[in-house]
Order: C-alpha cells, then structure tokens, then sequence
C-alpha cells in the first residue's frame, strides 16, 4: 500500500552496491592472490545460483558489481535459465559472445549447466591477470570460430610473471569440453583458495634462521644467528644469498654458526643467486638505520648505477678472491642485507633509502635471551605468529624489523631476500 495515495501496487527492492564494476575494478593493479581470492567468492556464489537450479548464462564484466570492500556481486539475471525451463529453449543462444562457452555458441541450451557459466569465469580471470580476452576476432564470425575451435594462448606466455598454478586453474575452466572442465563451482572456488594459502604460506612469509641456539645467550652480546627472509607478492623468482667472512685464512660462510658474530674490522663477500635470471638489486642496512647501495648502484650512491643486465648471480665485491667488504661496527645489533628482483628496471624516482630509514630502528633488551630451535622458528614463522602452548622467547623485535624492512619496498620488487647479520665490536 502507497502511503501517499493510498493505492495498492508492486514493488522491486534490490540491495545497492555501492562500489562499481569488474570492468573497472580490472582496470586497477591488484596481486595475483587478491584476484584467486576474488574470484574464489564469485564463485561460491555461482555455486549458490546453481545449487537453486539456476545457470546465469550472462556473465561479463559489467554484471558482477565489486563493492567498497573489493568483494563482488553477481547481478543481471534477466537471461538466467532454470533446469526446469531448458526443454523448452533448445537452439537459443542467449549472453554475451565473447564470454559465451562453445556449448551456447551452438545454441545447446537445452544441455547448458553450471560449467557454462564456469567458461565465463574462465574468460574474466583470463582477462584481469593478462589485459585481454582469449578469445578475439575482428568480426562477430571469427569470434565465434575462436570460441569453438581454437585453444587459447596460456596467460603466461603473455605474462611469465603469472603463477603456473593460477594459469593452471584459469585454463581449466576454458575446456572445449565441459567434462574437462571444474565439476562445479565450488570445485573452482576451492582451488582458487588452496592457490591463495599456498602462496601466503609460502612465499608471503618464510624465515630460515642458521645458529647455535644456546640459552641464555643474549642478543645484544652478538646472538649467534643469521636469519634469512624473502617476500614476494607473487611467485616469479627465488633468491637466496650468502654472506662469506674471511676466518681462520678462508672465506667462511654464516651457514657455519662457529664465525658469528660479524666484528668490527671483519672482511666479508656477498654471493646471490637468483632463478629464473632477473635485475638484481642489493642493499645494505647498519645499526645506525642507514641503507647503503651496494649493487647496481655506483661507488654507493643512489644517483648513479652501473648498466644493469638480467642475471641469475651476482659476487660483491668481485669475484676476486682476494677482496672483501669491511665491517664498521661500535655497538652490538643487527645489520642487515637486503636483495631485491625484478623484471625491469627499477624507477630513479622510487626512493628507497627513505623507504628504510623511516622504519623505526631496533632497540633490543640487554637480557633478551635466545633459546629456541631451528625447528621451533620456522614452525613459527611459518604460522605468522606464536601459537598456544609453543615457546614465547622468540626473537620478536628482530623478525618485527625484518618484515618491516621488507614490507617497506616489497612493493617495488617481485622477491626480496633478507638476512640479519649478528654483530659485536
């Protein structure tokens, strides 16, 4: 009933979105895991859609609406069909070409189900990791012809940077052959999750710590562990570094607990490697909350760098056996070394001594004590927090300013390597 004129009717109530579509949502960069996490929710609703009978049979991106929050909404149901109904529509061909799976092409509406609109997502996920379409022509014909007959070009041969396992899980959906395809939405929904999780566990987060863990050790007397860290926001690269001391007439490495603490006066060599090859870049962060350019800047100055090239391995300061980097230290700590990759090169613009220096130095207890196992740190590390009941002496201040370090110019590289390097005077 109208209250104002009293009169009986029939009224529509939808939910408003505030936000806007995927087609403008894809226009903005986001990490490979926020699309498979993306995508994981779109799915479930599709799986909700076809658990009630439904196919959508329309999906592009101007009917999925993404909220405020960046979660979307699937809308525009007005060529949805039910189970029900498909007797009755065989030889429609009802949606949007481009995003229309083989079997509607061939007008089989009859025999659609959800895989249909699994071939939709398929060309939307497609679509946001690479910035086009598989399937394109430059008539509505040639389309169609692409649709039904040719296979498309894998994402990565278009991106390397694409995680395998995400192109892995996109092409599924774009099967010929519904059969081939996901089973159902859900199915879909929970691979793009266990992609999301395996790449937070895996390469969000991950610290190896090398040492004597004796108790009662304090870290401000040296602390007699290396830590190695690397960040990526996807999963393109792996770094893992060396740091080598001049000991007992050889060049030693800090794999060896026995040449901690780095000293004052001490002589080091850096050796990285880096698989697939990429632009490396190498920093050096001290006690004093400084960053030194060490590689492929010039002489340490931000401002000048040496050619840089695409390679898998890098030797500071030379491959010279017979030179070093010196240690400059007068107080006990941390210094650290950071190693950055990436694809191309790295804008002058981006200002990464700044980026660091503005962390908060560390500031370590006198009585901070070290007891904890390799194992037990990893496992911890691992589980991005201390669980119940695990030991709680960890070294929280330290692994606080080494994610620090590395989420301040994350964001500027594909993968970041970072070791703590215990020193005494």
């Amino acid at each position: 009933m109208c209250s104002a004129c009293g009169t009986a009717g029939l009224f529509a109530v939808m939910e408003y979105v505030e936000g806007g579509t995927l087609r403008q949502f894809m226009a903005e960069k986001h990490s490979y895991v926020s699309w498979a996490r993306f995508f994981a929710r779109l799915a479930e609703a599709l799986a909700y859609a076809h658990a009630q009978g439904f196919i959508h049979r329309d999906l592009d991106p101007d009917n999925i609406l993404v909220d405020t929050q960046g979660q979307p909404h699937v809308t525009d149901f007005g060529l949805a069909i039910h189970e029900d109904q498909q007797a009755a529509r065989r030889g429609e061909r009802a949606g949007s070409w481009a995003y229309m799976a083989p079997e509607q092409v061939r007008g089989e509406s009859h025999r659609l189900d959800g895989r249909a609109d699994l071939w939709a997502v398929g060309v939307l996920l497609y679509e946001c990791l690479t910035g086009r379409r598989p399937f394109r022509g430059d008539s509505l014909d040639e389309l169609l012809d692409q649709i039904l007959h040719y296979e498309p070009k894998p994402p990565r041969q278009i991106d390397p940077d694409i995680p395998a396992a995400l192109e892995s899980i996109c092409l599924k959906c774009l099967r010929k052959d519904p059969a081939q395809r996901w089973t159902s939405a859900a199915e879909l929904a929970e691979a793009l999750r266990r992609f999301a999780r395996a790449t937070d566990r895996g390469l969000t987060r991950r610290a190896f710590w090398a040492g004597l863990p004796v108790a009662g050790l304090t870290v401000a007397a040296a602390g007699w562990f290396a830590g190695r860290y690397w960040f990526s926001p996807h999963p393109p690269a792996t770094l893992r570094a060396d740091v080598l001391v001049w000991r007992r007439n050889q060049w030693c490495s800090l794999r060896q607990a026995w040449v901690l603490p780095l000293r004052n006066d001490d002589m080091i060599r850096i050796e990285i490697q880096c698989q697939p090859p990429r632009l490396l870049y190498v920093m050096w962060h001290d006690l004093a909350n400084v960053t030194t350019p060490l590689y492929p800047w010039r002489d340490g100055r931000w401002t000048e760098r040496v050619p840089e090239q695409v390679q898998h391995s890098v030797i500071l300061p030379s491959e010279r056996l017979d030179l070093g980097l010196p240690v400059k230290v007068n107080t006990a700590g941390h210094e650290w070394l950071l190693v950055g990759c990436r694809s191309n090169r790295l804008g002058k613009n981006v200002a990464l001594a700044h980026l660091l220096s503005s962390v908060p130095p560390l500031k370590l207890p006198n009585d901070m004590a070290v007891s904890l196992s390799l194992d037990q740190v990893e496992y911890l590390v691992q589980s991005r927090g201390v669980e119940a009941g695990a030991p709680r002496h960890i070294q929280d201040p330290v692994l606080a300013f080494q994610t620090a370090l590395v989420e301040r110019c994350g964001p500027h590289f594909m993968a970041i390597y970072c070791m703590a390097l215990p020193v005494a005077p």
